[in-house]
């Protein structure tokens, strides 16, 4: 116990190494990954020793000693000390510590620098001429690109549009690019982007935002088919595409016609405006003349042309109302058949036939009444037409469109008709001319011949016409001609 005192005068009296340390150089807020950092030093000792400076940089996710040296430290003299450059390296918010040991590896004295912050972030600034672009046009593209600290070093600018990348020079820290668009560029909004880097894993990026107009390019048919008989549906869409072949939303112009022969007007067969990208159906009439016709749409100064055939249609309407026959020529050519009615009575047929040439829309009529004896019969009109009874009163519209917004369909023609062409119990009085009634007359067999051979062979009617008319007018004046011969005779004979 004695020696405690004697041991805690003896460390008094021992001589203390202290130092005074101040980081003298000026530290940045901010580097860049590559950017040197530099750190100079003032130390003033208490007493004169040699000893060990460190230094160490000290960041967020690492920490590294790059600096140890020995100094000869004289006392209450300041020393300078500079250390050499450190790169940073690892990205986060750090310090510099500075260490003095003794060569016994005591410390004598330490000091942490202000925090500043490593960053891999480049600064990038960027501009582009245009917003509003046309396809094909020339955009131009530049900036600046800087480092926190120091001169950028083997740089990479690059520009990317639509997936498609565009590497540029840099002169020292700016960049200027001209960046050709496609012609055939999709319309819209478009990102261009521009990324910066370095050799050190800096990078940065930036983007501009243009708009890219539609450009009406080409006009596209798409038909159900070519050909077409009357009152068969043309389905029609016409689809209006931009540069990138991608549909607008117009309003087309669209036109079926054939163009006139000399002094001849165009036959139109409709010509509208329609929306684009959308089906158009049309029925054709039944009187449309066959032949072929344009079909042409435009849109501005862009046109497109395709060709409709319509195709012959030879057709007509038999319509019985009491005893006539209508017979209408609703096909688009001129009908020219021979046609047969058939009558049936008591197991008996008439025949009745007409040679029938109608011109598109004309009609004839054949009063059956003036054909045939009177009875009841059933009539057979002629299997090859249109049976019709009754047709209700309503316009047929020469077209039809299908609209965006739902509306109710237009009807069309009612037309009842008769499941076949045999009408029953028809009530026929005899108005026959005389030859007629005389041809019947002698007919006993199931067919009467009579009139359907004057009707088919009318040279032979009429011959058989004069040798009646012949033999009634000498059967009734046999007897005077007689006694005029006679007179005749005599005064010859000179009894007169």
């Amino acid at each position: 116990m004695r020696l405690m005192p004697i041991l805690l005068m003896l460390i008094i009296c021992l001589p203390t190494i202290s130092a005074s340390i101040t980081i003298t150089s000026e530290l940045k807020q901010e580097y860049n990954l590559g950017d040197n950092i530099d750190v100079s030093l003032k130390i003033t000792p208490t007493i004169t020793t040699d000893a060990l400076v460190k230094l160490t940089l000290k960041c967020t996710n690492k920490e590294m000693g790059y600096y140890v040296a020995p100094i000869s430290l004289e006392k209450d003299k300041e020393t300078e000390i500079k250390a050499p450059s450190i790169k940073a390296s690892s990205e986060g918010l750090c310090t510099i510590r500075t260490n003095m040991e003794s060569l016994e590896g005591e410390n004598i004295d330490g000091i942490t620098s202000k925090e500043f912050t490593i960053s891999d972030k480049l600064d990038l600034s960027t501009s582009i001429d245009k917003t509003e672009a046309l396809p094909g046009d020339t955009i131009k593209i530049q900036g600046t690109v800087n480092k926190k600290q120091g001169n950028l070093e083997n740089a990479n600018i690059i520009i990317i549009l639509d997936e498609k990348r565009y590497s540029i020079g840099l002169n020292e820290r700016e960049f200027s690019y001209n960046l050709k668009l496609e012609t055939n560029i999709k319309s819209g909004e478009h990102i261009v982007t521009i990324e910066a880097n370095d050799q050190y894993g800096n990078f940065n990026t930036d983007s501009k935002k243009m708009n890219i107009q539609a450009i009406p390019t080409k006009l596209e048919f798409i038909l159900n088919k070519k050909e077409f008989k009357p009152k068969e549906e043309l389905k029609l869409t016409v689809n209006l595409l931009d540069q990138a072949n991608d549909t607008l939303q117009r309003n087309v112009n669209v036109k079926l016609s054939k163009k006139g022969i000399l002094f001849q007007n165009d036959i139109i067969i409709f010509d509208k405006q329609i929306e684009a990208n959308k089906e158009f159906d049309f029925i054709f009439n039944q009187t449309t003349p066959p032949n072929d016709y344009t079909l042409k749409s435009t849109f501005e100064d862009l046109e497109r042309e395709d060709i409709i055939k319509i195709l012959p249609n030879e057709e007509i309407e038999t319509k019985l109302e009491g005893t006539i026959v209508s017979i209408k020529n609703i096909g688009n050519v001129e009908y020219n058949k021979e046609t047969t009615i058939i009558l049936e009575k008591d197991d008996k047929t008439y025949s009745v036939n007409k040679k029938i040439k109608l011109d598109v829309g004309e009609e004839t009529k054949i009063d059956l009444s003036r054909e045939v004896p009177s009875g009841t019969y059933t009539v057979t009109l002629p299997p090859d037409t249109v049976i019709q009874e009754k047709i209700l009163e309503k316009e047929v519209p020469t077209y039809t469109e299908k609209e965006e917004e739902t509306k109710e369909s237009e009807e069309n023609v009612e037309v009842q008709k008769q499941t076949s062409n045999t009408i029953e119990n028809v009530e026929i009085k005899d108005n026959r001319p005389f030859y007629k009634k005389r041809g019947v007359g002698f007919v006993t067999g199931a067919v009467v011949a009579g009139a359907g051979l004057f009707l088919k062979r009318p040279k032979v009617a009429s011959l058989t016409m004069i040798v009646i008319l012949l033999s009634t007018v000498g059967f009734f004046s046999r007897k005077k001609i007689e006694r005029i011969i006679e007179s005749i005779r005599k005064k010859r004979s000179g009894k007169y």
